[in-house]
């Protein structure tokens, strides 16, 4: 029985995790479009942490990984002008 439950929750814990990386992604665009910087930061710790984890891959998966480099590459100054062209493309993908 109990290594049914292990199974279970490291199961569990795949899943949870993606669904964590979606949160966070939505969570760190937010912040980056109302400027707090220092937050969308801690954002990305968070979710450094969370993508060193195992996690359950979907469609969406590289993408959004993807776009949070993009984010992160230009919170750190690199072109501050496309940042609004990529949520207008960024609210056109589906998650």
């Amino acid at each position: 029985m109990a290594s049914s439950e292990t199974v279970n929750i490291q199961q569990a814990d795949v899943v949870i995790n993606r669904w964590l990386v979606d949160y966070y992604l939505v969570l760190a665009i937010d912040m980056l479009e109302r400027k707090q910087y220092n937050d969308f930061c801690a954002i990305r710790n968070v979710l450094d942490y969370v993508l060193s984890r195992p996690l359950e891959s979907a469609n969406s998966t590289p993408k959004n990984i993807r776009v949070l480099n993009f984010l992160t590459w230009i919170n750190k100054g690199n072109s501050l002008v496309s940042l609004h062209v990529l949520f207008n493309i960024y609210s056109c993908l589906s998650f």
